[in-house]
């Protein structure tokens, strides 16, 4: 007596690609957005027609068992369909229907194999083909295809042996897309004939080829060759039926025979509701087949562009089916980030924990260093997801890595909950710093926003003043953020996710650009004038007029104390009356804006966030892939929301051309009922997201 589990359950590898959805079904539950692209399905959904029958079989109380080979109406029609169109004669009780194009193998095996007996698998393969035969006591045996994926008959013709029972093979081919041609099939038929094996054709892809591409079934070579074949199909890919579970196998009567004992004694029979619905599927209108066809060809020739730019990435065009099946040997033994990858294993291990995409190792299809990917998705899903590969393979390529949880929206989450649980009430008497120097637009905005008795320290640039409120030397800072001639300061909102600060509060300014110099100034006697970059940008107009030099500077003030410290009257500066008052300078000229109506937006920054009362803004931070779909998806969960869009800035990531940024305010409470669940649903659309703060709007 013994309690171990059998030698055969022990020598039998669970399916890699269930092995691979229950990881990333994990991570999903783990609050991880993952782009699939190992699932081997129809995009589309079964189509209604065929939906309503199986509706009306269970209405019709359809729902009992029915013989093991399945119900007579089905059989008929897919002896019709195999006549007319894979020019194949069998009758009814030469066709078996199955629970899935798995089981017909299976059970095709178990008809077939004694122990010892071996099955010539040509490789690269499905990943099930090798247990599958080691669990009906044969011996896999592995044939490589030519490099085109094409049959090596050569190859085969040498691995046949006295054990030899039969050959699997599956056009058009997954993993590798190939659709074998006519003559390769006809040589392989010819070659059963002479040494004596069966066929297990395996034509679930079918209707799915492109271009010239066409299927042809090897069963249809001769009536001796269609004795000597098993030919397995599916509704699975044809019409979306994945989930319905639901196949067929046809073959001399003797194979069905014994198949449909194996049947009788595992599933009993394949789902009754299932069997009305395939009926319908074959007598029902086919233009369904070919509109997924069409799709899936756009889907196959957009991800092949995308693939072959990739460095290090190889792949040939697959005529059929919808997977991509390319060489990744470039990236074998490249590291980055402290990772290497050795294995085509650890490469999709790298792909899905770093950059959340699923793809399937070539090593579980039996072809080391390649990869598999599935393009059957919608077009936005696709490109966001191969957006993510061609970032985690160039990334490998070059060595380059980014920063670790930009691509975890549970880490991004957990950020914002602690900042939020962290809060603090706005401080009283608070310690405040501004860029630039007295007399600066962010002095009078500080003035603005906590009333005249401040206590306001003017710093270098915006550098210092995040280090003094991240130092504690102070309580707030005083930025400009945006001006309505020139638009956003983006330095300031990477310093805000650089030092993870938070805005608490905003205000604006009226910017009055004014000309001035030492007293007794004449505008004939400038030869050069002083501002910052943005003051001389937008006094172009005025400054049109004259032949004088610009010199930019940290910031406006700063021009008005260079000019009064030189007493020289060659010089001028650009900035406000107050920076005129302090430093005794005469205006002689006022408000030379190009745009008179000039305001600056500064926010103020804050190393705590806060809830202020009032509030009604908030601010956020979103990195994307860098595609027309990701602005779509952002301001579709803002509209499903009803959330007013207020601003939204956006530029490329630098250094990171395939990424995209957008800053933007919408109105809102951070605490109102349901905005948990909008964070992060924006959360999950996004590489990475800052809340940067919930504030009353000034605008």
């Amino acid at each position: 007596m013994s309690t171990q589990l059998s030698e055969t359950a022990a020598a039998v590898k669970a399916s890699p690609t269930s092995m691979m959805l229950l990881k990333v079904s994990e991570m999903q539950r783990a609050g991880i957005r993952v782009l699939s692209l190992n699932v081997g399905e129809p995009e589309s959904d079964t189509p209604d027609h065929i939906k309503s029958a199986g509706i009306e079989a269970i209405r019709g109380n359809f729902t009992r068992y029915t013989p093991v080979n399945g119900i007579a109406s089905l059989r008929a029609a897919i002896a019709r369909k195999l006549a007319s169109e894979n020019l194949i004669q069998y009758d009814a009780e030469e066709i078996t229907v199955t629970v899935g194009a798995k089981q017909a193998i299976a059970a095709a095996l178990f008809a077939l194999l004694d122990p010892g007996d071996e099955v010539i698998i040509p490789i690269p393969c499905y990943v099930s083909y090798p247990d599958m035969v080691r669990m009906a006591g044969g011996v896999p045996v592995f044939v490589p295809l030519l490099s085109d994926w094409s049959l090596d008959i050569t190859a085969i013709r040498q691995s046949v042996t006295e054990r030899t029972k039969a050959v699997i093979i599956c056009t058009p081919n997954n993993p590798t897309g190939a659709v074998y041609s006519e003559d390769s099939l006809r040589d392989l038929a010819a070659l059963s004939l002479e040494m004596d094996f069966f066929i297990i054709s395996d034509e679930v892809y079918e209707k799915i080829v492109y271009g010239g591409a066409r299927h042809f079934s090897v069963a249809s070579v001769s009536p001796a060759v269609r004795d000597n074949t098993v030919t397995v199909n599916a509704f699975s890919k044809t019409y979306s039926m994945t989930g319905w579970r639901l196949g067929y196998a046809c073959a001399r009567r003797d194979v069905i025979s014994a198949m449909n004992r194996y049947i009788s004694q595992t599933t009993t029979t394949a789902s009754s509701v299932s069997q009305k619905a395939a009926l319908a599927a074959l007598t029902g209108p086919q233009d369904c087949v070919e509109d997924m066809r069409s799709r899936l060809e756009q889907l196959r020739d957009y991800a092949l562009i995308r693939l072959r730019a990739i460095p290090g990435v190889r792949c040939t065009n697959p005529q059929g089916a919808f997977y991509l099946f390319f060489d990744v040997s470039e990236c074998m033994g490249r590291s980055v980030g402290g990772r290497t990858v050795c294995t085509d294993a650890e490469l999709c291990e790298y792909l899905l924990e770093e950059y959340h995409v699923c793809a399937m190792p070539g090593s579980a299809y039996y072809r080391d260093n390649h990869v598999r990917i599935s393009y059957s998705m919608p077009m936005e899903t696709l490109s966001r997801a191969m957006d993510r590969l061609e970032e985690g393979i160039g990334a490998l390529m070059s060595g380059y890595s980014p920063t670790p949880d930009v691509r975890d929206p549970g880490a991004d989450y957990r950020r914002f909950a602690a900042a939020l649980a962290d809060r603090r009430d706005p401080l009283p008497s608070p310690r405040v710093v501004y860029q630039g120097e007295p007399g600066a637009y962010s002095e009078m905005a500080a003035v603005d926003f906590f009333g005249p008795d401040v206590n306001a320290v003017g710093l270098r640039d915006f550098q210092d003043t995040f280090d003094a409120v991240r130092s504690g030397s102070a309580d707030y800072a005083v930025l400009p953020i945006e001006n309505s001639s020139t638009g956003a300061i983006r330095q300031v909102f990477d310093l805000l996710t650089q030092y993870e600060c938070y805005i608490v509060g905003e205000t604006t300014v009226r910017v009055e650009h004014n000309l001035m110099a030492i007293p007794g100034t004449k505008l004939e006697d400038i030869d050069t004038v002083y501002s910052h970059e943005q003051g001389l940008f937008q006094c172009e107009r005025f400054l049109s007029r004259f032949p004088w030099k610009r010199v930019p500077q940290e910031d406006t003030a700063g021009s008005a104390r260079i000019v009064a410290e030189s007493g020289d009257r060659s010089k001028a500066a650009i900035c406000s009356s107050r920076a005129a008052e302090l430093y005794g300078l005469e205006i002689l000229e006022r408000n030379i804006n190009t745009n008179t109506n000039n305001t600056t937006r500064f926010v103020i920054v804050s190393p705590v966030m806060e809830l202020p009362e009032g509030r009604d803004k908030i601010c956020i931070s979103l990195t994307t892939a860098h595609h027309s779909g990701s602005l779509h998806e952002i301001l579709t969960i803002f509209a499903r929301h009803g959330l007013n869009l207020v601003k939204l800035e956006s530029r490329p990531v630098q250094g990171k051309n395939w990424e995209y940024m957008f800053f933007i305010d919408f109105t809102g409470d951070l605490t109102a009922s349901g905005m948990d669940g909008v964070i992060r649903e924006l959360m999950n659309t996004a590489y990475g997201l800052r809340v940067f703060g919930n504030f009353r709007s000034n605008l």
